[in-house]
Formats: structure tokens, C-alpha cells, sequence
């Protein structure tokens, strides 16, 4: 497991590695805290990473959200993502400025539970963006989370639990 790291930045951080195993979290990302402008537990560029059945990002505590998938990234949710307290999303914060697109997948077994955004103080605005997901795109380049199946059950925010704004699109199959 990561667990207990402190930072300014990410304490995973996965850039430029698009063939399709490019990173597997099996395992459990944990009781971390990072309070930088940039404060992500994990950050995902350009990039495939995948969380399967067994892997849990949980208890952490991060400035802007606890996962980041910006411009290039393919994510594949079959874990967990909970408990977590960040200042703008407490999920996952999904996001495109004017480049490739961005799809996140959550599969039947997944779960986004628990998650807080606006209890951290953010160093950045805006603030509270989502408790479980935040996807804004833009007109060229589209942000997409598909939900096949899971649950997103008990995360809070002033903003809702599913905020899609700025052309970003939120798609529930199951």
C-alpha cells in the first residue's frame, strides 16, 4: 500500500503511458495528505490506468481532488474510492483544457462512497466541486465519465454529487 505520504503535489503521479496496462492499482492508496496548489492523491495524464476489483483509494486528504484525469487519460474504474476529503471534488476530478479527450469507465462492483469536496481549504478556486465526480470539458475535446454499473452512495458537496459542466458529459447504463 501508499499510505501516510505528506506533499504539495500527487502521491501517485502517472504521465505519458497510453498502451492499455499502462498502470493496475491492486493494491490500497491510503491515509495520505497533500496540501499543495497542485494536492492530488493520484494524478493521470495522458494515460491508461486502471483500478481493479481489489484496489481502494481511501482516507486521504488532498486540496483539489483526490483523483485527477486530465487531457489523453483512459480510466478504468472496478475499485473503490472513499472516505476522502478534498477541497474542489472528493472523487474524481475530470478535466480537459483545450486537448485530447478524457474517459473515465465505472463498472459493475465499483464504488464512489463517502467522499467530501469543500472540506479542505483550497488554496485555488474555485472551491467544491462535486462530491463524487467533477467532469467540465470544452466545444473541441470532451470529458466523459460512463457509468456500466457501481454505486456512488453518501458523498456531499454544496455543488451535488455528479458535477458536469462546460460540455462534460455524464452517461448512467447501470
Amino acid at each position: 500500500s501508499i499510505r501516510q505520504c505528506t506533499g504539495l503535489a500527487s502521491a501517485v503521479y502517472l504521465s505519458n503511458s497510453s498502451d492499455s496496462n499502462a498502470a493496475t492499482l491492486n493494491g490500497i492508496i491510503e491515509e495520505n495528505t497533500l496540501v499543495g496548489s497542485n494536492g492530488y492523491v493520484v494524478s493521470v495524464g495522458n494515460s491508461h490506468f486502471t483500478i481493479s476489483k481489489t484496489g481502494m483509494i481511501c482516507n486521504n486528504k488532498s486540496n483539489i481532488s483526490t483523483i485527477y484525469a486530465s487531457p489523453g487519460t483512459v480510466m478504468d474504474l472496478y475499485g473503490s474510492i472513499k472516505n476522502n476529503k478534498s477541497g474542489q471534488c472528493g472523487g474524481i476530478h475530470i478535466d480537459i483544457n483545450w486537448s485530447s479527450p478524457v474517459t473515465v469507465n465505472m463498472y459493475t462492483g465499483a464504488c464512489i462512497t463517502g467522499n467530501s469536496a469543500g472540506d479542505v481549504e483550497a488554496s485555488s478556486s474555485p472551491k467544491d466541486r462535486g462530491g463524487a465526480v467533477c467532469c467540465s470539458g470544452n466545444r473541441d475535446s470532451g470529458t466523459v465519465f460512463n457509468m456500466y454499473g457501481g454505486i456512488i452512495s453518501g458523498n456531499s458537496s454544496s455543488e451535488g454529487t455528479i458535477f458536469v459542466r462546460k460540455h462534460g458529459e455524464f452517461h448512467m447504463y447501470g
